[in-house]
Order: structure tokens, then sequence, then C-alpha cells
């Protein structure tokens, strides 16, 4: 090949030449010596051959590997076709071994930590306990591997660093390699046991930035590793998110990705949370400060008995207006994600007696954005609009900044079922609001309606005089 000359070959090409053929054409490539262009469009068409034909890549591998080509980005062409890839049992078996070669660990340890982890991903079904066994061992010989990072570890968000590291590479498919030992087994081991209790006592022990980046991804994954192991949970993962550790913003930006909370995780969390809530407002930044109350209202909505005996106060310890706001916010996503019963149960054990509390002052005073947020809260109690009404219009009139409250009347039923308290609510939002023409757009159908409703002859006046000052006939 001329060098800079384009490439010769289309995958279906490649595919179509006989092994004899198409495995001294690739090892002949000097790609270094060719523009980014040609580099790429080679890598990108190896790739694509090997996803289609796993088999393909791996006797690439296997020519390579004899002939010692190691620190090519051939490699790397390869591998993210095996990473894309659906192999059966004797290709995922092929693909393995082809990577036991700790000769491409030096020069490709990111690459290949990043094909385990897809491959277990994506074809968990698929390993067989022999498999399994051979993935595990390239995963702890790679650990010795793991390049030096010299990017900056200050204000970096630690979950993302983490997913994008050979470390946290690594901690994720020690994960899914604890999943599938488990599922491969009738009876799974209590706890952790083997290459997997070893690979975890590796993370757990190193002091450098890899073991940090693999911490912050198994605390990410803490609700399902607390399922297999809630000792070992709560000796390892636990202690990382108290106050006066040296990983807590690092070990909070990991759990607070975890996703869904298991009632067990949410048991041993408990005091994790109602610790840290004091401080967030300066130990974690605004996107983080968001995610954790949102997991804060989750677990105190779903997993505590009785959440104005802590919860609730710890809210407001810290004399924080923003996270008192945030509360306010989670509140209504965890309403609207709730069903009616489970909103009805919310209403009974806590939240009415929350609102009247903050009616009184208790524990402080509403600010404006807090009651914006409550005003909206009324939408997602059906069960229980009338009284969820009474308390509102208890509020002070705040001006809003839009009509998206009165708009949320279009698809409901609480017109029908409630046109006396509907029509107060919306007499309420007017007393701020009635020049407010942001507010009132769309809204024509909801008034008309009112009007021709059955209402208290006070309620009709009013909602007639609103309709008349903004158009309404």
């Amino acid at each position: 090949m001329v060098h800079g000359a384009p490439s010769p070959w289309r995958v279906s090409e490649m595919l179509d030449y006989a092994q004899s053929e198409w495995i001294p054409k690739v090892l002949e490539l000097q790609l270094d010596d060719h523009p980014a262009r040609l580099r790429h469009q080679v890598i990108d068409n190896i790739a694509a051959a090997t996803e289609q034909r796993p088999a393909w890549g791996t006797e690439l591998a296997t020519a390579m590997a004899q002939a010692g080509a190691w620190d090519t980005p051939i490699w790397n062409g390869i591998m993210e076709g095996w990473q894309k890839a659906r192999p059966d049992e004797t290709e995922l078996a092929g693909i393995i071994n082809a990577m036991s070669a700790t000769e491409i660990y030096g020069p490709h340890s990111k690459e290949v930590a990043y094909t385990l982890l897809r491959l277990l991903e994506n074809n968990r079904n698929t390993y067989t306990d022999a498999v399994l066994d051979a993935a595990n061992r390239i995963a702890r010989q790679l650990w010795q591997y793991i390049p030096t990072d010299q990017r900056s570890t200050t204000n970096i968000d630690w979950a993302i660093r983490a997913l994008n590291h050979t470390a946290g590479h690594l901690a994720q498919f020690w994960v899914y390699s604890v999943a599938c030992r488990n599922q491969l087994q009738e009876s799974p081991p209590a706890g952790f046991s083997g290459a997997h209790a070893d690979a975890l006592s590796e993370m757990m022990a190193d002091a450098g930035l890899p073991g940090k980046l693999a911490r912050v991804i198994l605390a990410r994954y803490l609700p399902y590793l607390t399922s297999v192991d809630e000792v070992w949970v709560k000796s390892n993962l636990i202690p990382l998110l108290s106050l006066d550790h040296a990983e807590f913003e690092s070990a909070w930006h990991g759990l607070l990705y975890c996703g869904q909370i298991t009632p067990q995780a949410a048991e041993l969390l408990h005091d994790a949370f109602l610790t840290a809530i004091e401080h967030i407002g300066s130990r974690l930044d605004e996107k983080l400060r968001q995610q954790f109350m949102n997991q804060y209202t989750v677990l105190l909505a779903w997993f505590v008995e009785s959440p104005s005996d802590h919860w609730i106060t710890r809210v407001f310890a810290s004399g924080n207006a923003e996270i008192r706001q945030l509360f306010a916010e989670q509140i209504g996503h965890i309403l609207r994600a709730s069903d009616e019963t489970r909103r009805k149960a919310m209403w009974d054990t806590w939240l009415r007696g929350y609102w009247q509390n903050r009616l009184s002052g208790i524990p402080a005073p509403l600010d404006d954005a807090e009651i914006v947020h409550m005003l909206r809260w009324t939408c997602q109690l059906d069960a229980v609009y009338p009284e969820a009404v009474a308390l509102a219009v208890q509020m002070r009139p705040v001006r809003l900044q839009h009509g998206l409250i009165l708009r949320n009347f279009e698809d409901s039923e609480l017109l029908t079922n409630h046109p006396e308290s509907v029509a107060k609510f919306v007499i309420h939002l007017s007393q701020a609001n009635r020049e407010n023409r942001l507010m009132w757009h769309g809204t024509q159908n909801l008034l008309e309606q009112l009007m021709q409703s059955d209402l208290s002859a006070e309620t009709a006046d009013e909602i007639a005089e609103i309709a008349a000052i903004i158009g309404v006939k």
C-alpha cells in the first residue's frame, strides 16, 4: 500500500478475504505513517468487521500476538468491535483468551478494561463459570497496569471521572461479575468470596487515585452490593460517607448516581443522610445538592415511619433557604410519581401536619419560592384536594412567573369533582397576579367552565370579576 493512499478495504471485503490474505495485509499497515483520517477509517472498519463476526477479530488478534504487534491502534479497532458484539459461547471464550495476553495491558489497559466491562454487561447470559473465571483473572492483572492520571482532582465531577477511568471500568466489571456469578449458581454464596473478595479488598486498600475512583463506583452500586453482602458494605462503604472522612465528597458523588435506593440500603444509609444534610450546602456543588435532596426526600417519603421526628427538622437545621426550596420541589416530584393511595398515605402520616406547621412558622417561616412549589402540590393531591386548597389559600399571595399551575387543570377531573375548591384556588392565585398576563394565558376555557359550575354566590362573583379583568366573557 502506498503511504497516504485511501484504504482499499470495505468491511464486506475484509470479511470476504481468506485469513491467509487479510491478516498479512493488516499486519503490513504502518498506520502512524498515514493521515489521521485514514487511520480512523481503517480502525472503524476493523471494529465493524469484528462486531459482525467476533471470530474474525479474534483471528486477527491471535495473528498480531504471534507477530508481537502490541503497540498499535489496530487493537483499539478489534476491542471496539468486541465491545459491541453479541458472541456465542465459543466466540466469547476465544475473545477472553485473546485478551489474556499480558503484553497488551501496558499500551491498552483502558481499552481492555472497558472491553471486559461491556462484554459482561451485554452478554451476561453467555458466560460460563470457566469463562467468567478467565475474565476475572484478566481484571485482577489489569489493576497493576492502570496508567498514572495527571489531571487535577479539584472541583471535578467524581462520578463522571470514575465512569470514564480504567479503575472505574474495573470496579464496574467486578460488580457485574458478582451478579453474573450469583446468576450462574443455584445457591449463591453468602457474601463476597474468592476472586470477588480479593478484588474488592484490593480496591478498598488502594490509597491512590485508582482506588479512590473505584470506591466512587462501588458507592454508586451500594444498594446492589448491600443485597449481596450487607456486612461488607457496612464496614467498607458506609464509613466513606462520614463527614470526617477524606473521601466524603467523592463517595457522595458516587452514591447520588445510584438510581433507586432499596429498603435494605435505606436502613444502612439512615444516619449518613441525617448527618450530611446540615453540611451539603458547603460540601457539595449545586448539582449534587439537588441529587442529595432528591434521595433524601425519597428516603423520608418511602422508608421512614415518622419523618417529622428527625428528617424534617434536619432540613431546617442548617438555616439554608436553598435546601428548604429543594425539599419543597422534591416533594412535588414524589407526589407526581406516586399513585393516589400513596399520596393519601403521605398526606395522612406527615404532609398535612408539615403544611400546617409551616403556616405557623414551624420550624421556619415560608419563603416565596417554597410557596410556589407548595401551590403546585395541590393538583397532585386529588383525594384530599379540598383540604389541600384550604391550606394553600392560607399562604400569602405570591407572583408567579407563568401559568403552568392553572394549566394543570386541563386534563384533570378536579374541575368536575371539586369546582368550588378549584375556584377558590384560582381566586387566591389572582390576588398577586391579576395583571400577570403570562399566568392567565390559555386559561379562558378554565374560567368559562368555572362560571358554568355550581359555585357559591360569593365565589361565583369573584370568578366573574377575574374573567372580566382578563377579557373572558
